[in-house]
């Protein structure tokens, strides 16, 4: 398989993970969240890990340098440089560009995850979030690109992945990820 790098974003509980998680195992493929990495930083300041609100305002801080935040993760995640990696939690375009310029020459293909308002709620739920706070999350400065700028940019677009299997969804990413490689002769 030739190397490859993989980004996803997505509004909060859209199935990002879940969709990376499968992916990454049918690739054979290591995988690293942002959101991880942020609890991991987080952590080292000795802050409450589990607060989103902080994480939000450690991942607003830390993308002011999308050099060093996006070198970070890569570390963080063991990634060797040629080598394929899944990349979860996507929140910004710069982050998009700059891990394009770190893994140059091999590709990366941006995939947005969409998911409607009910199934976002009904995730929340179901990971005992409180649903009521949405909105006051969504409007946190880490999430405004998540919601007008990524999913213009992105290269796949996944939607009403909510009424097909994981699986499915995943063998149609990985055909049309592979189908746009581009080969050197």
């Amino acid at each position: 398989m030739k190397p490859v790098v993989i980004g996803v974003s997505g509004r909060v509980a859209s199935g990002k993970s879940s969709i990376v998680a499968v992916l990454a195992e049918r690739l054979g493929v290591p995988q690293v969240a942002f959101g991880d990495y942020i609890r991991h930083v987080a952590s080292f300041l000795g802050l409450d890990a589990n607060d989103r609100l902080i994480l939000q305002d450690i991942g607003g801080f830390l993308v002011r340098y999308p050099n060093s935040f996006c070198k970070n993760l890569l570390q963080f995640a063991n990634y060797e440089h040629g080598s394929s990696l899944i990349v979860d939690g996507i929140r910004h375009v710069e982050v998009i560009e700059e891990l394009r310029r770190l893994v140059a020459p091999v590709q990366i293909f941006h995939v947005h995850v969409d998911a409607s308002e009910e199934t976002i709620k009904e995730r929340l739920k179901k990971g005992r979030s409180n649903v009521e706070n949405l909105q006051d999350i969504e409007r946190h400065e880490t999430e405004l690109q998540v919601i007008t700028r990524l999913p213009e940019i992105a290269d796949f677009r996944l939607a009403n992945i909510r009424d097909r299997s994981l699986v499915t969804v995943t063998d149609e990413l990985i055909l049309g990820i592979f189908a746009h490689c581009t080969v050197k002769v």
